[in-house]
């Protein structure tokens, strides 16, 4: 059962804001007048995903860039991970103490290379009349299938690892995360992730082709991860994990030094408490990250009632028609004043 709005804000316990019900589902209001430049929610990361032609660069722990060099701080055998200090490496170490997770993500790292030199497997064809039932056909054949991986060998079982491309490669190291923190279940986001919506089936409407990507990757972590975690290995358990992903992942970027640099792009973290804020293209709350730990300071005076926004990508610039465009991928029509006046502006001109 997900918990509800007063379950989230004890959890909480900010004393700026509270989640409420509003028009679009949910969003932050603020409780009192907030000056501007105050911190109003501090989050970490839950679970994160660096991709792979970045993971000697950047650390595991803390996404620190080492500007295009190799990390020398290295955990496991032929194909490691990465961390920027002896630090950042003792606090994953601890936090891992029978290396559940180091192993869980060694072995994506070992298998996905293996996968490379496997031949390509048939592509699933797409149905779009009745796609919905073929979404439930897919994933009553992994079932079947299954039951087939259960009655054998452990070794025999790796022969059916599938092939997965880098896309899925860092969706299964952050399902990985997900699924050790729920195996901890000391993560003080844990419990926000429980209340985040799953857009699974719009993704895949607009994309069909994902369909056949999330059932490899479930097969891929079903045999990949540690004996420890296989208990939450379900189907309903991933579909979850991968359908929450899709609109409430924030980016991990690259932090230049002035506007004119260009950014990179490392891979995403989920920050759960942090996916309340709704966007708007005329945002009054800014996000920063330092390490794994996003901070949301107030970029002017908010007055009690206000809702808080956040902006969800790099859009804020861009003209209007780009902008209702690129946020779609978020499964909403941004109708945000800066938007609504631009519009209003924009058919007058018409």
């Amino acid at each position: 059962m997900k918990p509800t709005i007063d379950e989230i804000n004890r959890d909480i316990n900010s004393p700026w804001y509270e989640v409420c019900h509003t028009a679009t589902g949910r969003g932050c209001i603020s409780k009192c007048e907030i000056p501007k430049d105050t911190v109003i929610h501090i989050s970490k990361a839950l679970s994160s995903a660096i991709s792979r032609p970045f993971k000697k660069e950047v650390c595991s722990s803390c996404f620190k860039f080492s500007g295009g060099k190799t990390i020398k701080f290295r955990l496991g055998g032929q194909h490691p991970l990465y961390f920027c200090s002896e630090q950042c490496l003792s606090a994953f170490t601890a936090d891992d103490i029978d290396q559940i997770y180091l192993n869980s993500l060694l072995n994506v790292e070992s298998f996905y290379n293996n996968g490379l030199r496997k031949p390509d497997e048939l592509e699933l064809t797409i149905n779009e009349d009745k796609f919905e039932e073929q979404i439930i056909e897919e994933w009553k054949k992994i079932s079947e299938w299954e039951e087939k991986i259960d009655k054998m060998k452990p070794s025999k079982r790796l022969n059916n690892i599938p092939k997965i491309g880098e896309s899925e490669y860092i969706e299964a190291k952050y399902i990985v995360g997900i699924l050790f923190q729920m195996y901890k279940g000391k993560h003080h986001e844990l419990k926000f992730f429980e209340s985040l919506q799953s857009n699974e089936l719009d993704k895949l409407k607009r994309y069909p082709q994902l369909l056949q990507s999330y059932t490899n990757i479930y097969k891929f972590v079903r045999l990949t991860v540690h004996t420890e975690l296989q208990p939450l290995v379900t189907s309903e358990l991933i579909r979850t994990i991968l359908g929450t992903n899709l609109t409430n992942a924030f980016g991990i970027w690259s932090q230049p030094v002035d506007d004119a640099e260009e950014k990179d792009y490392f891979g995403f973290a989920i920050f759960p408490s942090a996916s309340f804020f709704n966007h708007s293209c005329y945002p009054n709350l800014i996000k920063t990250r330092e390490g794994d730990t996003l901070y949301f300071r107030t970029l002017r005076d908010v007055d009690p009632n206000t809702e808080l926004f956040i902006s969800y990508g790099n859009y804020s610039n861009e003209n209007v028609q780009i902008r209702q465009e690129q946020l779609r991928e978020w499964f909403f029509d941004c109708s945000c004043t800066k938007c609504i006046s631009e519009l209003g502006m924009d058919i007058k001109c018409k």
